[in-house]
């Protein structure tokens, strides 16, 4: 039968920030203190439950806690394979450099959340508080200083120089560290080394652990702290350091002198150019006022000729079309009274040529009637 189940998408990016964040936050609940497991499985499960909601909170695609949990533990799996396989690699190759496995950067980050201990199956350790079945001679794990140098350097008596105490100190020290072997020399003599642990970081540190420990070698004459060599060698010393004190010294006067000196010229100077300065702005800003004055009044004027002649034109274009209306509206007037009188005249001619006409009938009428009678 062929198995139809959708193999689900990859875990992106994205999906392991969000895996690695949720899971170092609840990293107590998950994984419990120094990597044991936690005794409430409801706090573990609802742990787990969290993380799932985070990552799909993020992913496009929906994952179980079971899932969540697998990816986690595969995580862990190959950090622990690479961390191995580069150990065994470093041990082969007695200490120097050899072929090593990179770690990703989720890898990392599964180092930061559960402890480098954890995945190398190693506990923390405490350099401060470790014990080890050695001489007290051993010093730092780095290098050896022997118990006669201890005793000389807790010994030292005041020395009639007592106001050069600190000079004496520094000398005593520097002396002891020429005397002593570096700790590249303690090293190369050394055959077995350990890496230790430090810290929740997962730091690593070469530490010597030295086979056998020779015995203190006898202190020549320079070396004595109470010989006459290292006396007159101090008495140098401090000859040497009351020179370079007043050497020093010398120095930082001429060099507050010369710096007296450049303050004062400089202050002379800024106040000799305190006043061209002064006088150039004052020019400039009046120069600037001026040019300003006489520009508005330029503006100004041009501006008023324009409006003058504005209005003068507006004045002329509407007398104009007054005069023009007053003309049109006098010459009808003037016509029609002319009209008028017309008529009024005809009217009176009219009149006149009647009145002859019926005044001459009415004499006629007037004579023919006496004669008509008589």
């Amino acid at each position: 039968m062929v198995d139809r189940r959708i193999r689900k998408a990859r875990f992106s990016s994205r999906d392991l920030c969000a895996l690695l964040d949720a899971v170092m936050e609840r990293r107590e609940d998950l994984f419990g203190r120094g990597g044991d497991p936690p005794d409430a499985q409801r706090r573990r499960r609802d742990a787990w439950q969290y993380v799932t909601e985070r990552v799909n909170a993020v992913s496009g695609t929906h994952r179980t806690w079971e899932e969540v949990r697998k990816k986690v533990h595969d995580l862990k799996k190959s950090t622990k394979e690479k961390l191995a396989y580069n150990r065994r690699s470093w041990q082969a190759a007695g200490g120097e450099p050899s072929d090593v496995k990179t770690l990703t950067e989720f890898e990392n980050d599964m180092i930061v959340v559960l402890g480098k201990e954890s995945l190398e199956g190693l506990q923390p350790v405490d350099i401060g508080t470790i014990t080890r079945c050695v001489p007290q001679n051993e010093h730092c794990g780095q290098q050896v200083i022997s118990q006669e140098q201890h005793k000389f350097a807790c010994r030292l008596s005041p020395t009639p120089l007592e106001t050069e105490n600190s000079v004496e100190t520094s000398l005593v020290q520097g002396i002891k560290d020429e005397n002593q072997e570096t700790p590249s020399e303690s090293l190369s003599t050394s055959d077995e080394w350990e890496e230790v642990v430090v810290g929740d970081e997962g730091t690593t540190i070469a530490a010597w652990r030295p086979i056998m420990i020779s015995a203190p070698t006898p202190l020549d004459a320079v070396t004595d702290l109470n010989g006459p060599a290292f006396k007159r060698r101090l008495l140098e010393h401090g000859a040497r350091v009351e020179q370079s004190l007043a050497f020093m010294h010398t120095t930082l006067e001429d060099g507050m002198v010369r710096l007296d000196q450049r303050l004062s010229s400089m202050q002379s100077a800024i106040e000799q150019m305190a006043t061209p300065v002064t006088a150039a702005v004052e020019n400039s800003l009046t120069q600037a006022v001026g040019n300003a004055g006489a520009s508005l009044v330029n503006v100004h004027s041009i501006a008023m000729e324009a409006l003058g002649s504005k209005l003068k034109e507006a004045v002329v274009a509407g007398f104009d079309s007054l005069g023009q209306q007053l003309h049109g509206t006098m010459s009808e007037g003037i016509k029609n009274l002319i009209e008028k009188q017309c008529s009024t005249f005809l009217q009176l001619i009219a009149y006149c040529e009647e009145m002859p006409s019926s005044s001459g009938t009415s004499e006629v009428k007037a004579v023919d009637t006496p004669v008509t009678t008589s």
